[in-house]
């Protein structure tokens, strides 16, 4: 049987004990808002290096998030 650290592991909950799932949960977030979300939180704790890789995967995701706005017709207003 899988443990539940296996699954949920200390580095997906914030100091106060907050997991990253229930956020994305909770505000209704698709794949691609999530992982901007995941990396854009975790830049901070994956060191000069790693922060900045952290913060180019956010991009990646912001990036690909307006295309597929733009290809469906959307320029401005909720998205989501």
């Amino acid at each position: 049987m899988v443990e539940d650290k296996e699954i949920s592991p200390s580095y997906y909950k914030s100091g106060k004990g907050i997991e990253l799932c229930d956020v994305l949960i909770a505000f209704k977030c698709d794949f691609l808002m999530g992982n901007v979300i995941k990396y854009a939180i975790r830049y901070s704790e994956k060191g000069e290096k790693g922060g900045i890789k952290a913060l180019r995967k956010a991009n990646w995701y912001i990036n690909r998030m307006i295309d597929e706005e733009l290809k469906n017709g959307k320029q401005d207003g909720k998205t989501y």
